[in-house]
């Protein structure tokens, strides 16, 4: 079986995702060091839909070019698919950049949160491959051998490791 995670968003998580992109746009250089710090914290990950994913790949991409990206030169360059995200951003009051340090650590914690879902997932999936409830712990403890367990709480930036049970 295969973990099929990727619809699991946690709650306002879109919304996050949306004004993050629109106040990467709003400040537009790239240039910019909160642009910049951005840009190094944020990956294509980072963005659980499919939309927000390809609005911040083009972001990236100019960035990483030295490109400017306001809002009249990113609606230029837009796929039709989303060109009604960008319109919607520019009226719906997204434009804001007083929340995109708290905005990024959340999409950072959610990044990680959808991984770990994804290891867990697939632990209690090989259990599930166990005749006897005994291999099912088994299986549990070898998927999971290895792997760190992290807790990021939203506010934080550095993740706490939790410790295994042995």
């Amino acid at each position: 079986m295969q973990s099929n995670t990727s619809h699991v968003l946690p709650p306002r998580a879109y919304e996050i995702e949306i004004r993050v992109i629109a106040a990467l746009i709003h400040l537009g250089d790239p240039k910019n060091l909160r642009v910049q710090e951005a840009m190094l914290q944020l990956d294509k990950d980072c963005f659980a839909t499919v939309d927000t994913r390809i609005l911040f790949e083009l972001l990236f991409e100019l960035f990483s070019k030295g490109n400017a990206f306001d809002f009249v030169e990113f609606m230029t360059i837009v796929p039709d698919a989303q060109y009604y995200l960008i319109n919607t951003m520019s009226e719906d009051n997204y434009i804001n950049t007083r929340y995109l340090h708290s905005d990024i650590n959340k999409l950072i914690a959610y990044r990680s949160w959808r991984k770990q879902l994804i290891i867990l997932v697939n632990a209690v999936n090989r259990s599930l491959e166990q005749t006897l409830p005994e291999e099912a712990i088994i299986a549990i403890r070898e998927e999971l051998d290895g792997e760190k367990i992290v807790i990021e709480w939203v506010m934080c930036s550095d993740p706490q490791p939790v410790e295994k049970a042995t």
